[in-house]
């Protein structure tokens, strides 16, 4: 995902849009506001766009963690199932004892290997995150800012114009409740090898 890309919602120049909007002014406000509306909706449509590059981007990876969170209770769950050591002298005891340490040793072993891959997944799932919420933060100010020169026009007409700006559509919201359970399961359990 490249951040330094920069999205506008129309091509038309600053200067260009204040005329526009001049114009469109004299016809009424809800040709102004139609106007506002088609940027928004423009914008909207590149976030989600985004959001679907990023969930796509991300897939393998969020499949992996998923796996190794499996894996890791797995493990666990053969740790919990192998009998206790005993205490005694005697032949059996001694071997039952090691059997059961080379048992534990090794799950634990492989769980702090899943953990360590696991968090590095998780930090590129939230690299790509934050790259996403980046670049729709550049985006709805591109949005805003060409709003601005547009409403500077309308406002030579109608002094007492103010548009609605709002976006019915978060993507982001969308994008991220999807995929909340999975990524505060990794996150509990990168954090949990972390304390250790």
């Amino acid at each position: 995902m490249d951040i330094n890309k920069q999205y506008h919602p129309t091509v038309i120049p600053d200067f260009i849009l204040a005329i526009k909007g001049k114009i469109n002014a004299r016809n009424g406000n809800e040709v102004a506001d139609s106007f506002v509306k088609r940027l928004i909706r423009r914008t909207e449509s590149y976030e989600n766009q985004l959001c679907t590059f990023a969930e796509a981007e991300i897939a393998e990876v969020r499949n992996n963690a998923a796996e190794l969170l499996t894996d890791i209770a797995k493990q666990k769950q053969v740790i919990s199932r192998v009998p206790k050591a005993e205490e005694g002298n005697t032949v059996d005891v001694i071997r039952s004892n090691r059997k059961y340490s080379e048992i534990t040793n090794k799950c634990r072993d492989k769980i702090e290997n899943d953990l360590i891959v696991l968090s590095k997944l998780y930090e590129k799932i939230l690299s790509i995150d934050s790259d996403l919420n980046e670049l729709i933060a550049k985006t709805r100010k591109n949005c805003e800012s060409k709003i601005a020169a547009y409403c500077i026009g309308v406002r030579k007409i109608n002094p007492d114009y103010e548009p609605s700006i709002g976006y019915d559509n978060d993507a982001l919201k969308i994008y991220s409740s999807k995929h909340q359970m999975l990524d505060s399961e990794i996150e509990s359990a990168v954090k949990e090898f972390k304390e250790v």
